[in-house]
């Protein structure tokens, strides 16, 4: 056993480096071998608004022309408000008087408007 040990201490860190070294190769490897999941690896994007062919075919059959891009004048995810008022420090209210001053964009609703939003609320 004392013999054995001697030998495997000799001879593994001088078999390690080695394996070490013949696994580092001088050349640059460019070409990353096989690909397991192509699907994966190499991604087939869409633009962001843009509709694909299935999917105008089936619209087109229904009859319907579709355009993903947004209703003018809508705000995107993230933007701010039209107005800017900074928040009051502590026991400051000077711009709790001025957020009164905005008048708000949306106009009350009336009966009819209001049974209608109803209805259409309720419709799914």
């Amino acid at each position: 056993m004392n013999v054995a040990m001697q030998i495997l201490k000799k001879w593994f860190p001088l078999c390690l480096s080695g394996l070490v070294l013949a696994s580092c190769s001088s050349e640059v490897r460019r070409d990353p071998g096989k690909v397991y999941m192509p699907d994966m690896a190499y991604s087939r994007a869409y633009e962001t608004y843009s509709v694909t062919p299935e999917q105008k075919e089936a619209l087109l059959k229904k009859g319907i022309h579709y355009s993903n891009v947004p209703v003018p004048g809508t705000m995107k995810r993230g933007a701010l408000f039209p107005f800017d008022i900074p928040k009051d420090p502590e026991g400051d209210t000077a711009n709790y008087y001025a957020s009164r001053q905005v008048k708000n964009p949306l106009t009350d609703l009336d009966a009819a408007t209001m049974v209608e939003a109803e209805r259409l609320f309720l419709v799914n």
